[in-house]
């Protein structure tokens, strides 16, 4: 394998696991606001609390905390 498609093949990985994340925080807040809705309000501070994990996830990625090209991929 080429430096190059190392590189393509990282820029892969971090996008997934960057893509991931937001999704988690997406279904997180969706499924607590209806739980709110519900008057499950101990279900919903757990969903909100999976979501505030995936946003240090995000955050990680984005500071380079976590495994990640040197810059991150443009689309």
């Amino acid at each position: 394998m080429s430096t190059a498609d190392a590189m393509d093949t990282q820029e892969r990985e971090w996008m997934h696991d960057l893509r991931n994340a937001a999704n988690a925080v997406g279904i997180s807040v969706t499924l607590g606001r209806r739980l709110v809705a519900d008057g499950d309000h101990v279900r919903a501070l757990e969903a909100l609390d999976r979501a505030e994990v995936a946003l240090v996830r995000i955050r990680d990625l984005l500071r380079g905390s976590a495994h990640r090209p040197a810059e991150p991929p443009r689309e």
